[in-house]
């Protein structure tokens, strides 16, 4: 149960709280024979924490009309580089990401990617923590094919292409298995040649010119390309805590007027009250006020001036209700502390 508190009292002016809904972690359970086994967060926790307070970040700076820069992480630059282009309010859905153990030594990895399916960074462990083995650009795109096979496709500037395949050993290291690579013909620098061998980058095999053209190297990108894998990714909406800020202002006197402002996209946000109606020998809840809002972009505020001043009959209580990414409704309502007069708001079952 998340809660919120602040103080009503006049003499207290603009104080924070927050509501924190909570997320449980899962992963879905691979369907085919090819997917990688699922695993839980573990040590990638800060890692997906990183990357979510870099969106956060970035939709802010951006909903105020300022300037965004790229991140000097190269992990953290891939995430930036697939979002900053989405929809404010779909950041955090078309972020994905997906924990598996890919190379079947019993070791979870963490992969993150885009709503394409483009892998933007690859993760494993060593020793206990958690080490980034590769990221994937625009420009230099990696996916994954099923099983323990990755494929990675760009350029190496102008017109000459890359193309390679490899796959995890026990140790969690890249290890390159085919490489194919075009440049310049020495004889003729207005025509390409093809190469092929293993990555000259980690000490692999001399690249020999290969009977392919470019046109037939293209050809083999797009095939290997199909057989990309659809592993089961989550939004990275739906991972930790992403808090719903509450903001009151007390207006004086007796009026308090809450300013809701979303930090993550919230759609169908509903200021209401509800009132304990007697129902036999007990009681039952009845929605009495409803004031919808529309949906809440990231940043965006909402102002609404629900009773809730000592003097209101203590069978009514206001709160809010909103949805989530996946459709989900949830319920905050508010409650006196008996103390010393907090405000508390606690997420509830939905009663009407």
């Amino acid at each position: 149960m998340a809660v919120l508190t602040t103080r009503n009292k006049s003499a207290r002016r603009g104080l924070r709280a927050l509501a924190r809904a909570s997320c449980l972690l899962a992963v879905a359970a691979a369907l085919f024979s090819a997917a990688p086994q699922p695993v839980r967060a573990g040590v990638y926790t800060e890692e997906l924490g990183e990357m979510q307070t870099l969106l956060q970040d970035m939709v802010v700076k951006q909903s105020r009309g300022q300037t965004d820069t790229a991140p000097d992480r190269e992990d953290l630059m891939a995430v930036w580089e697939s979002a900053r282009n989405l929809p404010p309010d779909e950041v955090f859905n078309q972020t994905r990401y997906v924990l598996a153990d890919i190379n079947g030594d019993g070791e979870g990895e963490l992969l993150t990617g885009d709503a394409e399916g483009r892998i933007t960074n690859l993760y494993t462990q060593q020793g206990g923590r958690p080490r980034h083995v590769k990221s994937g650009f625009v420009r230099d795109a990696c996916y994954y094919l099923g099983g323990n096979r990755f494929l990675s496709t760009g350029s190496t500037g102008g017109r000459n292409m890359v193309l390679s395949l490899w796959h995890l050993d026990k140790q969690g290291s890249p290890v390159c298995d085919q490489y194919y690579y075009t440049r310049e013909a020495e004889a003729d620098p207005a025509r390409q040649e093809v190469y092929v061998g293993t990555d000259p980058n980690t000490g692999g095999a001399a690249a020999k010119k290969s009977t392919y053209t470019v046109g037939e190297l293209n050809d083999l990108r797009q095939q290997y390309e199909g057989q990309r894998f659809s592993l089961p990714w989550r939004p990275l909406a739906d991972f930790g805590n992403q808090p719903v800020e509450i903001t009151f202002f007390n207006l004086g006197g007796a009026k308090v007027q809450l300013e809701y402002t979303a930090t993550r996209y919230v759609k169908d946000f509903h200021v209401v009250q509800v009132e304990a109606v007697p129902d036999g020998g007990s009681f039952r809840q009845r929605l009495v006020q409803d004031l919808p809002a529309g949906d809440l972009a990231l940043a965006e505020s909402f102002r609404g001036e629900p009773c809730v001043n000592g003097a209101r009959s203590q069978f009514l209580t206001d709160g809010f209700t909103y949805r989530d990414h996946t459709g989900r409704q949830h319920y905050y309502q508010f409650h006196y502390s008996g103390a010393d007069g907090s405000l508390i708001g606690s997420e509830e079952q939905i009663p009407w």
